[in-house]
């Protein structure tokens, strides 16, 4: 069985009070995780949304009642949650009133559609993200070799786990996700009158991968308005089907400040949309499958190992161009993608002039390694690489990296400093952390150090009657500042 890399994650917040709520795209395998995650644990009641008998009991229940329902069980798994009508007062109402049950969640993208867990389940919640299959799970389930020998097949088919499990049906399985089942969610939801024109929009995305994307112009290709098409994409996002990058501007005037860029987080779904499933060497659109490959699954690596950077693509009114930006800490990298290594690069002078601590990296075939499966127990060579997606990279000089991660990171944190120690309170680690990120967030912080809001909000008042920190601005465009005397 190929093993999901988000189940280790998921695993260190079993033992809190907080609901793990697991969000994804429909057919990637929720349900799947979450049987493997209790595989040894007796003790679960399921209830499915599927079910007209338990959307019934929970739609408008009181702790007494749930009380009843949930019995001597002591963790409980709702599946298809996004089906049931209230259900995140639900799942408050058993954090808060009924101890030593926890609670796990699965929905697709129609359980943030309906806006039902966010408010409800602000400080109660750990909040997952289960994208299709990655080029790393399969890597580790496989090996490098085979995996990179069927590279050409994924540019082609992408990941879903019906597709990968099934060789020689993809093009039937795709057909199916590419119908409407894919938009059942925002259908159901959103009540759109004509979907033809959502599906129209979704291929002409399509065709535009890699391109800088003008509203205006898909609504002329669609027959909708500005506002309509917008609307849609966001939808689109929230499915995750789509997702959007925006473009990097800091410094040159000539920089583009507004625009951007529209990618599929499967290959296998984009190609579906438009009926292309040529092989690699009969297609013109290789160079925008190797770019859009590389992008979703690089997100999925960011997001499996807990990396919060921002992401960008960067071009200038001249056509200067880097196809992925990545702020992370302060520092700015850039990659180029190439499927052809051999290709003539483009010169990112002024890049550099405007960026001058940057640094700019080309993916190819031959490298993609390091960009998608780095790991931290690579060899002291492979760290050399300009690719920096933990703190051992050498781009970062030990006494950067001992003065700025010097504390014992959570085991779902792929940030460790070789000479931290072994145990530093957490007062050190937030002040550290807002150092590092001054637009740090709490519930980040939490899920760094693997505390509770509360208890995070409970220290940062103590640093802050200590005089240690401070908050500029307002609580949501404001930022830490951190006393000079300690550094």
């Amino acid at each position: 069985m190929i093993q999901r890399q988000l189940i280790k994650i998921v695993e260190t917040r079993l033992k809190d009070n907080k609901a793990i709520i697991i969000l994804g795209p429909r057919q990637v395998g929720k349900t799947t995780l979450l049987k493997q995650l209790l595989q040894k644990n007796t003790n679960v009641l399921w209830w499915n949304g599927d079910d007209a008998d338990v959307r019934k009991l929970l739609t408008e229940s009181t702790s007494t009642r749930l009380k009843a329902l949930i019995g001597s069980f002591t963790t409980i798994v709702i599946d298809e949650a996004q089906r049931i009508k209230n259900i995140g007062l639900c799942i408050k109402l058993i954090v808060d009133n009924i101890p030593k049950v926890k609670v796990l969640a699965s929905g697709s993208s129609a359980f943030e559609l309906a806006n039902q867990i966010n408010e409800p389940l602000t400080g109660r919640k750990w909040e997952y993200t289960l994208f299709p299959l990655s080029y790393s799970e399969m890597v580790d389930y496989h090996g490098l070799l085979e995996e990179k020998r069927l590279l050409h097949q994924r540019l082609i088919f992408g990941y879903y786990p019906d597709v990968v499990n099934n060789p020689g049906h993809e093009i039937e399985i795709l057909k199916q996700l590419a119908g409407s089942y894919l938009y059942k969610d925002i259908l159901t939801w959103e009540k759109i009158q004509k979907p033809e024109r959502l599906e129209r929009l979704v291929q002409a995305l399509a065709f535009q991968v890699g391109n800088e994307v003008s509203y205006n112009e898909l609504g002329k290709t669609t027959g909708l308005d500005n506002e309509t098409v917008e609307k849609y994409i966001s939808l689109l996002e929230k499915a995750f089907i789509i997702f959007r990058l925006n473009s990097f501007s800091r410094n040159l005037r000539n920089e583009l400040k507004r625009s951007r860029k529209i990618y599929f987080y499967d290959n296998g779904l984009r190609n579906a949309m438009i009926l292309q499933f040529n092989p690699v060497e009969l297609r013109g659109d290789i160079g925008a499958l190797w770019e859009n490959f590389l992008i979703s699954e690089r997100i999925k690596y960011l997001e499996y190992n807990r990396i919060f950077s921002n992401r960008y693509f960067w071009r200038t009114t001249s056509q200067q161009e880097i196809d992925f930006i990545e702020e992370y800490n302060g520092k700015i990298s850039g990659f180029e993608f190439k499927w052809n290594s051999k290709r003539k690069v483009r010169s990112y002078k002024s890049f550099i002039n405007a960026y001058p601590n940057s640094t700019i990296q080309i993916i190819s075939p031959e490298n993609m390694d390091e960009f998608l499966i780095f790991k931290s127990n690579k060899t002291d060579e492979a760290q050399k690489s300009n690719i920096y997606p933990t703190a051992n990279d050498s781009n970062m000089d030990e006494k950067t990296l001992n003065d700025n991660l010097g504390i014992e990171w959570g085991k779902s944190t792929p940030i460790v400093s070789p000479k931290a120690p072994k145990k530093i309170k957490s007062s050190q680690k937030i002040i550290t952390l807002m150092k590092i990120n001054p637009n740090i967030t709490i519930s980040v912080l939490s899920e760094i150090i693997g505390i509770s809001d509360r208890a995070i909000k409970k220290q940062i008042n103590k640093l802050k009657i200590q005089g240690i920190i401070k908050r500029i601005g307002s609580a949501k465009g404001g930022h830490w500042e951190v006393s000079n005397d300690l550094y």
